[in-house]
């Protein structure tokens, strides 16, 4: 069966599906998973989940994206990028190696701050 269709008859069955009791909920569920060829818990998600066509929805998901907190201060970046330019550019297993053995060297080699140390 052919996406646009299986969207086409999301389209359709949706407003009809959020508009029933529970009851008749079920029969359209049994309907449009046997039709679709899907899962039921999978149609569900389909039918509860928010509207792709919407523009809004879209924009406002984009700027809902969660971003990672940033872990380490300028002075940390600066020392690994320093490290990193000292040890070739090496690649991360290799770097995360050197950084195993090569820690109480790096002490003398750059001038930490105590609060790094």
């Amino acid at each position: 069966m052919e996406l646009k269709f299986k969207m086409a008859y999301l389209k359709s069955i949706c407003e009809r599906y959020h508009q029933v009791s529970k009851r008749l909920k079920g029969k359209i569920l049994d309907e449009f998973c046997k039709v679709c060829g899907y899962d039921r818990k999978y149609a569900i998600q389909k039918l509860n989940g928010p509207n792709f066509e919407d523009k809004a929805y879209l924009r406002q998901k984009r700027k809902s994206l969660r971003r990672r907190p940033v872990l380490y201060g300028p002075e940390v970046i600066n020392l690994l990028s320093k490290v990193w330019e000292a040890a070739g550019f090496l690649v991360r297993r290799a770097l995360n190696q050197l950084s195993l053995y090569g820690c109480h060297g790096l002490k003398n080699i750059f001038s930490l701050p105590m609060s790094l140390r």
